[in-house]
């Protein structure tokens, strides 16, 4: 079977985990990496060329974004034009729920869970053996790091980012831009960006 041809955007430690989720899989073969012309410093990345930016207009794949750092991943996805074909990557092992929504450029890790009724944003990721309960509904640009825990029936805003290990209790609302501490434990609403860790969890900056 011929597979779809995809390109990375990235060349960092988290794109080399996005390079074995989509070789896992038969649904796309790696044409090449893609980095901004002003980080283009390499040829060659995991045995596959790596091109400029403003190069990628000339060639006919789509594209995922492996940058984990939901600012810059936004303001990438912001720098290209609109009809650009992103693809939705999963790793064979991630447990998703049918009924589930998945926006577009998202990357669902390896042994990741996400359960019934939840609806994700545009370039979300989900790393490994994190776990999305029912009903949650989230945001663009989301993050979960390894471990991650939301329990059922959360609201989760925009560009937020959840730590390694962490716990969101269930039926929580978590505002936009916030970021959340390794192992940090949220028990109560969060209505207000910033930076928060503990058990329970504070706002720190």
């Amino acid at each position: 079977m011929m597979k779809n041809e995809i390109s990375i955007f990235g060349t960092g430690g988290y794109a080399k985990e996005v390079y074995e989720i989509i070789t896992s899989s038969n649904n796309f073969s790696v044409k090449n990496f893609v980095v901004s012309d002003d980080h283009h410093s390499s040829e060659n990345f995991m045995g596959h060329p790596v091109i400029k930016q403003s190069e990628f207009s000339k060639i006919k794949t789509s594209l995922v974004i492996a940058i984990g750092d939901a600012d810059i991943r936004k303001k990438i996805v912001d720098s290209f034009p609109e009809e650009i074909n992103y693809q939705t990557i999963i790793h064979p092992s991630a447990i998703i729920s049918p009924s589930t929504k998945i926006g577009v450029g998202s990357i669902i890790s390896a042994h990741s869970v996400v359960s019934i009724d939840v609806t994700i944003g545009k370039h979300a990721q989900i790393n490994f053996h994190s776990s999305i309960g029912h009903d949650c509904n989230i945001g663009d640009f989301f993050t979960a790091c390894p471990g991650a825990r939301v329990s059922g029936s959360c609201n989760i805003g925009n560009q937020v980012f959840l730590g390694t290990n962490c716990s969101l209790k269930q039926n929580l609302d978590i505002a936009d831009k916030v970021n959340i501490g390794i192992g940090a434990v949220i028990i109560s609403d969060i209505d207000e960006k910033g930076t928060y860790f503990g058990n329970p969890a504070r706002r720190m900056i």
